[in-house]
């Protein structure tokens, strides 16, 4: 019988790999292996049935309402609300986020500086659910016996129907359907509890959580209501409940940093101190106020050199955590304005340099010639490349700021003023590849971040009033 060669075996195989890595990318970003509509109506309505016959109903329910394991769901700490005075009775109960963002290590003289969460990151689930995760905790159950119990409550309900129920399809099923109901990446991520390491751009910014709970319990309602069930609701939350960052800077605080910033600028510097002081502040100011415009992260040699800039058009060209981060991001008028004013200042230098500091001088014009970075700064020993870490020393006596806060700042900002989570990360250089701008099976619209770029610039202006350097 005839038998490929191994070599020709492993070419076959090398085919397929690259085929099947083609067919995932091409794939939405809702496909995914979860329940069908027709599906989810005899799930929901058996359980519902048998919600006091043990634990495996609500914890179907709890995995399909949120899209977490039943580890998850075993191990998540849960929250009963308070009874408001003259309220309506409570009809859901809370399941508590695991995400511990890092808290500022600051003297409590420097907090003032920064808005505080005031929210312990809080999911909805309805109340009937609530009696069978008290008696799995009061009871110390393991996660054997809950899958178990849930496995042969499945085998014994749902095998007659069309299609094959397992645990991974109940999960999955909240994200397939997510986008349907306004929410983002984020929010899944936030409800369905993943790893916060996994999810880096979960990580930034301070959000309503309370806003993700009220799209959510839409969600939940639409099954529901789907079943034909009456009880099982969730009520609306309309108080206020900041969850996420903990290095997020008031807007007075921001107005403060820059004023400062402006006032160590010396028009016409007398001695070689104010020279240099008035230059390494004044780099400081236009990376800052770039990086509140680009999102640009704070690392060596920001923005890269003069050639990534196109002053005519708009545009930056940012690359700022490997070939994943690059994106095109627009300029405002604003920002091209204030990068112009640098660029002529940097002219009269060279010019004012030439003979008392040539190294200097030289260097300046390098940077203008697109020969080195074009954000430098000027210490005893000469000019260097701009490094956020050297250049965060001038002020943290005064503002001792994460060198990332404006990304933290922003990203709150927009969060607030209503941004799909989905384009503030394609923004900020989190999307993932079906957001990328230059992905072959990318349907990213570029408008997005001029839109994006436009509140960002009027948010500065009208709402923060930076000093601007024009």
């Amino acid at each position: 019988m005839f038998s490929p060669s191994k070599d020709k075996r492993k070419q076959n195989q090398s085919l397929y790999s690259t085929a099947h890595i083609i067919k995932r990318k091409k794939r939405l970003l809702g496909d995914v292996t979860c329940l069908t509509n027709s599906v989810v109506k005899p799930v929901v309505i058996k359980c519902a049935q048998n919600i006091n016959l043990g634990l495996a109903p609500s914890y179907i329910l709890a995995s399909l309402f949120t899209g977490r394991s039943l580890l998850q769901l075993l191990e998540a700490n849960i929250e009963v609300p308070n009874e408001e005075p003259g309220g309506q009775m409570n009809r859901a109960f809370y399941l508590l986020s695991n995400w511990q963002h890092p808290v500022l290590k600051l003297p409590s003289k420097y907090l003032s500086y920064f808005m505080v969460p005031d929210s312990k990151g809080e999911v909805l689930l309805p109340l009937e659910l609530l009696k069978a995760f008290q008696k799995s905790q009061d009871e110390d159950l393991v996660i054997e016996d809950l899958e178990t119990e849930v496995k042969e409550f499945i085998q014994q309900n749902f095998a007659g129907l069309f299609q094959h129920i397992n645990l991974t399809r109940i999960q999955n099923h909240f994200s397939h359907l997510a986008p349907k109901f306004g929410l983002s990446r984020a929010d899944v991520a936030f409800i369905a509890d993943y790893d916060l390491l996994d999810n880096p751009h979960c990580s930034y910014g301070l959000f309503d959580a309370s806003h993700i709970m009220q799209k959510h319990a839409q969600y939940i309602s639409s099954l529901i209501k789907e079943a034909g069930l009456s009880g099982f609701q969730v009520q609306k939350i309309d108080k206020k409940s900041f969850f996420g960052s903990h290095r997020v800077l008031k807007g007075y605080s921001v107005s403060d940093f820059f004023k400062y910033c402006v006032r160590q600028i010396t028009r016409n510097p007398s001695t070689h101190a104010e020279l240099l002081k008035s230059f390494n502040f004044y780099t400081f100011y236009v990376v800052t106020f770039l990086e509140l415009g680009t999102l640009h992260r704070p690392i060596l040699s920001e923005f890269g050199k003069l050639e990534s800039f196109d002053l005519i058009n708009g545009n930056v060209v940012i690359i700022d955590k490997g070939e994943q981060s690059y994106r095109v991001i627009p300029l405002s008028q604003t920002a091209c304005t204030i990068l112009n004013a640098y660029i002529k200042y940097l002219k009269n230098l060279i010019s004012d340099l030439r003979f008392t500091y040539p190294e200097i001088s030289n260097a300046i014009a390098g940077a203008l010639m697109s020969d080195r970075g074009l954000f430098q700064l000027w210490d005893s020993r000469g000019i260097k490349p701009y490094h956020p870490n050297n250049v965060y020393t001038l002020i943290e006596s005064i503002f001792p700021f994460p060198q990332n806060w404006a990304r933290h700042y922003i990203a709150t900002m927009l969060m607030n003023d209503g941004v799909s989570r989905n384009l503030i990360e394609a923004y900020m250089g989190h999307a993932p590849s079906g957001d990328q701008l230059y992905n072959e099976y990318s349907s990213f619209d570029f408008n997005h971040n001029r839109i994006l770029s436009d509140k960002i610039d009027k948010h500065i202006i009208q709402d923060l009033n930076l000093p601007l350097i024009i």
